[in-house]
């Protein structure tokens, strides 16, 4: 009579009893997710490529996103109106407007109001209009305020010897400084926080006690075009 050998478990036998997708047991941990793996990772160079809204740079995990434009704007929006859906017809109660929640400060900055009333400008004479998204006006004025508040800080940077430059890629209380993050900043508490932001370090928070500094962390390394 032969010895019986026994048979060596097989791969296949192995993953069905410990019930784990072969992919993940076959590739590396972080690949098998999507994940890149931490070896990979460059650490951000010191030389910038820069332009208007984008830089050539290597982000850490966290901000590692391959995202355009409009997924920048769907997050801002859903951010701002705490809703999967993004409506345009919203108001908070307490002075802001729309999808991506304006301020009268805002509009009035951007002109479509002017002591207290509206201007006409891109055809919205009345909040009801504005606010029904009357000739994409809200999509166009977002794409206004992002470009009103980037050159906004970039001047008054300059003004005390700096630009956005020097900044870009660097972190603050633990958040990498980016272009989109810098916008998202702008567009919570104003362009004159962020300057302080960047320059001493300190945050401003809006009326819901949400600061610059956690938008600036939160909307960090979306891609951007130039507006």
């Amino acid at each position: 009579m032969k010895n019986s050998v026994s048979k060596k478990p097989t791969l296949g036998s192995l993953i069905a009893w410990v019930k784990i997708p072969a992919i993940i047991l076959l590739t590396s941990p972080y690949t098998a997710f999507g994940v890149q793996s931490p070896s990979t990772i460059s650490k951000p160079t010191s030389s910038l490529t820069y332009d208007k809204f984008e830089i050539s740079q290597n982000w850490p995990v966290a901000c590692q996103r391959n995202n355009f434009t409009q997924d920048f704007l769907y997050a801002l929006a859903v951010r701002e109106t705490g809703s999967w859906e993004t409506p345009y017809n919203t108001s908070n109660g307490q002075g802001a407007y729309g999808k991506y929640q304006f301020t009268n400060i805002l509009l009035r900055a951007l002109g479509y109001q002017r002591q207290g009333r509206w201007t006409g400008k891109n055809g919205v004479y009345t909040t009801a209009e504005f606010l029904s998204n009357k000739n994409n006006v809200q999509e166009i004025a977002i794409r206004e305020a992002f470009l009103l508040n980037w050159n906004s800080i970039e001047n008054k940077l300059r003004q005390r010897g700096r630009s956005l430059k020097n900044y870009l890629g660097r972190t603050i209380g633990g958040a990498t400084i980016t272009s989109s993050g810098i916008l998202a900043a702008a567009h919570v508490t104003g362009d004159v926080t962020v300057v302080n932001l960047l320059l001493t370090g300190r945050t401003s928070s809006d009326s819901n006690g949400t600061t610059n500094l956690c938008y600036l962390k939160e909307f960090a390394g979306y891609r951007l075009p130039r507006f």
